[in-house]
């Protein structure tokens, strides 16, 4: 992993394989999260953190951004067809429109439907608005994550905020601790060690 780029850490209130998505060595975070997504850029670092609703400060993973790729491509192209967070089409015109039920992530009713599509690919709906940050290097525990990176006195606060996303480069110290603490789950895990999402019926089923 490279450590000289920003550090992005933030909150999943849902973790069954799908955001984070990992298949074929490779994680991709297309869907949720739509401001750590316009934001990082290659070089960076996301870490995931459990919200209350999965187990409040769990680590689930963290990932290097190795690629960030436009929607028009990663909704299109043959490479990506078979990963479970592809669950959006062009419905003609580059305009993005959810597959439907029995795809991940789907609302049922227009109104839901809309705003999930507004976060997960942009305001506008264009597919080519949409980014998507992929990873060869990332360390996911989905499931087994614990709170031990509290051992760390500048990371105690992780916990307890709340929505949205922290950059790390505002908190230098928080910043170091994190990177020691990375370095340690590396050495402990190895590079793309693959746990078992949290909610793993969930995973299950969209891998039936």
């Amino acid at each position: 992993m490279n450590f000289e780029g920003e550090i992005f850490v933030y909150k999943l209130y849902y973790d069954a394989g799908t955001a984070p998505c990992i298949s074929d060595g490779t994680l991709s975070l297309a869907i949720c999260k739509p401001g750590v997504r316009n934001n990082a850029k290659k070089g960076d670092l996301v870490v995931g953190i459990a919200a209350r609703e999965i187990g409040i400060g769990r680590f689930i993973y963290a990932m290097e951004v190795g690629e960030v790729i436009s929607g028009d491509r990663y909704y299109t192209e043959r490479r990506f067809a078979k990963r479970i967070d592809r669950v959006y089409r062009d419905s003609g015109g580059g305009r993005a429109k959810h597959k439907g039920r029995g795809y991940p992530n789907y609302q049922p009713g227009a109104y839901w439907r809309a705003i999930y599509l507004k976060r997960d690919i942009a305001p506008s709906g264009l597919l080519k608005d949409a980014r998507i940050l992929t990873s060869r290097s990332f360390v996911y525990l989905g499931g087994e994550g614990t709170r031990d990176y509290e051992t760390y006195s500048d990371l105690k606060w992780i916990p307890s905020f709340g929505r949205g996303a922290r950059r790390l480069s505002t908190l230098p110290k928080a910043r170091i601790a994190m990177i020691d603490y990375l370095k340690s789950l590396l050495t402990k895990y190895g590079k793309n060690y693959l746990g078992t999402p949290t909610i793993a019926d969930d995973w299950r089923e969209w891998n039936r």
